[in-house]
């Protein structure tokens, strides 16, 4: 008996002795990830509809190598699971906004992360037309930074699908954050976001009211407006901001559909000059709230306003009138310096008048367009297919056409300078074809085409170079 209690002890030792020699099997090595190299970036700026492509970083394990998976979130949504991001970026970003990323690389023992922000951006630079298409008014939009890219035709529905515009094009205009977009039949007016293109307000505008113009300057947050021969003025800060200052202004005064914003930065002084029709005078009205006053007196009795133009950067003025004859006059305006009292009555300028009768030789006429180069004295203008040009200060014309487009019966409708002034931009309505509006693009000093794209919109109304929101 004694003997049997002996070799169960020993029997009991004798199992934790095994269990001391093989305390190391069955336990698992944990293969560990860890980046090679630095891994993502920390932030990606893409253009819709681009397609972000993104590698999966480097990576090492510890222990074996084990099968790797994958995890890309986008906004918080998965969007892939291959070692490959290929991301369609179809959805853009809000100003200011950036959109949360992350990647998760895994095996059976753990995993990695790393976060990325992303930033979906469009409509940064380029020309934005306004045109009438099967009885719509229609916003398209060309992007001139990429110019891989097609035309977006429809740039305004295809953002704002629930707020559609009045049916008869108006006018744009751009400042530093906003594009405005006005319409007719009926009045509607909305603001944009400038690369989003989507509504960010709309205006209240007076019933019946047909915004023919909006000038103005990004340093500044008034706008001029002018509807059915009235002048409103557009504070962009105000809680109530489509107000009428018609008061200051004599009760049978009415005012062409063209204005231009006057501004001298030798004397940082600015206002608005308009083209009174009844009397044929040319006036300023100064932010300063000063009471409008005439430039010219009855120095231009007779004439009809066919176009004005701001000239020498923007302090002088260059405007093309006609007489009773259809005869064609361009006139020089230079103002004396612009200096009002604030809180009483200014000294009204003189300024000089310099008036150029223009011969029929030169080919323009009263449905011309016309545009002026900032820093030189020289204007382009046009008869129907074709471009000329005009020294205004020396008072000479190129005999022949700088630039001809198509056929005779195509009309050129509109134009407008790249901000550089290195490139012409150059709308044309067809008379034929389903979208009769098309853009060309010119070297502004070779005048060599430079590209074109043809059916971009319908019957262009009007046209401007929409910049990405940095002042010029």
């Amino acid at each position: 008996m004694k003997t049997k209690y002996i070799i169960i002890i020993l029997s009991f030792f004798s199992a934790f002795s095994c269990i001391d020699d093989k305390s190391n099997i069955g336990l698992k090595e944990i293969s560990t990830i860890e980046y090679v190299d630095g891994g993502l970036e920390p932030i990606y700026r893409v253009d819709k509809p681009d397609m972000l492509i993104l590698g999966a970083p480097r990576v090492k394990q510890s222990y074996i190598e084990k099968p790797l998976q994958y995890e890309w979130q986008v906004d918080h949504k998965v969007v892939s699971t291959e070692d490959t991001l290929r991301y369609p970026c179809t959805r853009l970003t809000k100003p200011n906004e950036l959109l949360n990323c992350r990647l998760k690389i895994y095996n059976d023992d753990g995993a990695i992360f790393q976060t990325f922000l992303l930033e979906v951006n469009a409509n940064k630079e380029g020309i934005m037309i306004m045109s009438k298409y099967n009885g719509e008014s229609l916003i398209s939009f060309k992007r001139t930074d990429r110019l891989e890219l097609p035309a977006i035709r429809d740039a305004y529905k295809i953002n704002n699908p629930t707020i559609p515009l009045g049916k008869e094009p108006g006018t744009l205009y751009y400042d530093t954050k906003h594009v405005y977009v006005t319409t007719s039949n009926p009045t509607k007016a909305v603001i944009l976001d400038i690369q989003t293109f989507n509504v960010t307000e709309i205006l209240d505008l007076p019933a019946g009211s047909h915004i023919t113009n909006i000038s103005g300057h990004p340093y500044f947050t008034e706008l001029c407006m002018l509807s059915n021969g009235k002048f409103y003025n557009y504070d962009i800060q105000s809680n109530f901001p489509f107000q009428s200052t018609w008061e200051s202004f004599p009760a049978d005064a009415k005012f062409s559909n063209k204005s231009v914003f006057l501004y001298d930065y030798t004397y940082f002084q600015m206002g608005y000059t308009l083209w009174e029709e009844t009397k044929n005078e040319l006036w300023i009205y100064l932010q300063s709230g000063i009471t409008p006053y005439s430039l010219t007196g009855d120095k231009l009795k007779g004439k009809e306003l066919l176009a004005i133009m701001p000239c020498y950067y923007t302090q002088n003025l260059l405007l093309a009138v006609k007489d009773n004859n259809s005869n064609i006059s361009m006139v020089q305006y230079t103002p004396d310096k612009i200096s009002p009292v604030y809180g009483g009555s200014p000294i009204p300028p003189l300024g000089q008048l310099i008036i150029k009768e223009i011969p029929a030789s030169s080919n323009m006429n009263e449905n011309s367009v016309f545009l002026t180069r900032s820093a030189e004295s020289t204007t382009y203008y046009t008869k129907g297919n074709a471009v000329y040009m005009y020294d205004y200060i020396g008072g000479n014309f190129e005999p022949k056409p700088i630039i001809k487009i198509g056929n005779n019966e195509d009309q050129i409708v509109a134009m407008a300078f790249s901000p550089d002034e290195t490139k012409l931009f150059i709308g044309v309505n067809s008379p034929s074809g389903n979208y009769k509006g098309s853009l060309y693009c010119y070297d502004a000093t070779t005048y060599t085409l430079l590209w074109s794209e043809t059916g971009m919109a319908g019957e262009i109304v009007s046209m401007i170079y929409k910049g990405d929101g940095t002042i010029q």
